[in-house]
């Protein structure tokens, strides 16, 4: 994972999936800012993890866009009945 803070955004770029680790790491980097871009390019599979870890940001007040999210991502979010919250015309960049 790679990223660059500037003021109060923060770009994120995962070299793997959006798992329970990647989850955590990107939780503490978002702590004091208040917009976050993720590039998911890298990324084969989003887990619940990572959809929890994205609902707390954006329930948290963050401005929250993904860059490249796999087709699993809103598989999962469609499984687990988020679609109000993670929708792509305001989620995708």
């Amino acid at each position: 994972m790679t990223y660059e803070k500037k003021g109060h955004a923060i770009h994120i770029t995962l070299r793997r999936d959006f798992n329970l680790l990647t989850a955590r790491k990107v939780r503490r980097l978002c702590r004091d800012v208040d917009e976050i871009a993720i590039d998911l390019a890298r990324s084969k599979f989003v887990d619940t993890e990572g959809i929890l870890a994205l609902y707390e940001l954006i329930r948290a007040g963050k401005k929250v866009r993904l860059m490249h999210p796999p087709p699993i991502f809103f598989e999962v979010v469609r499984i687990l009945g988020l679609e109000e919250v993670f929708r792509p015309e305001t989620l995708v960049a």
